[in-house]
């Protein structure tokens, strides 16, 4: 990775905490995260580094397991060698490279969804009246439209009427 290069640059804090949490015993990732954090200046952002730096200090401060294949083991990490293996599947079987790659994309996937920032196209939407690829439901529970297309149901869409509300004298040819 190069000097200017922020993998993690776009993530907002609630992301860098779930990373955290899912990743607590990945040192390569812990390491990426204490680099974003550093150049952070909120205060949840310092907070988060400070568990990061406490989290690869036990890391660094844990017995090496020979049989782990001299990986450090943290004390406070409560999965099972195959769970913290991403080569292996559901089964303990090992995955192909493939296989590897679509969880990877998948995780990634999963928590761009979990952007609540401006950059999340489908939470900062700006809606567009020339537009025609998109349609605005106006009056609808989104609940109740999507259960009827669970269903299968149809839904007929009909178009608002023009505004009434439009002065005489703007309806003159000399006005157009």
């Amino acid at each position: 990775m190069s000097e200017g290069e922020r993998p993690l640059r776009s993530a907002n804090i609630t992301r860098l905490r779930i990373i955290y949490r899912d990743c607590k015993s990945d040192v390569r990732i812990l390491e990426e995260l204490r680099d974003e954090l550093k150049k952070r200046r909120t205060r949840s952002a310092r907070e988060l580094l400070a568990t990061v730096q406490r989290q690869l200090e036990r890391i660094a401060a844990a017995p090496h397991d020979d049989m782990n294949g001299g990986e450090p083991i943290a004390n406070d990490a409560q999965v099972s060698n195959d769970a913290k293996d991403n080569t292996k599947g559901p089964a303990g079987r090992v995955l192909s490279t493939r296989e590897t790659a679509a969880q990877k994309r998948i995780a990634d996937l999963r928590m761009r969804l979990l952007d609540l920032s401006n950059a999340n196209r489908l939470l900062n939407y700006k809606f567009s009246n020339r537009s025609r690829r998109q349609v605005r439901l106006i009056d609808e529970l989104p609940n109740e439209i999507i259960d009827k297309l669970k269903e299968g149901k149809r839904l007929i869409f009909k178009s608002l009427p023009e505004p009434g509300d439009e002065p005489e004298d703007e309806r003159s040819d000399a006005f157009l």
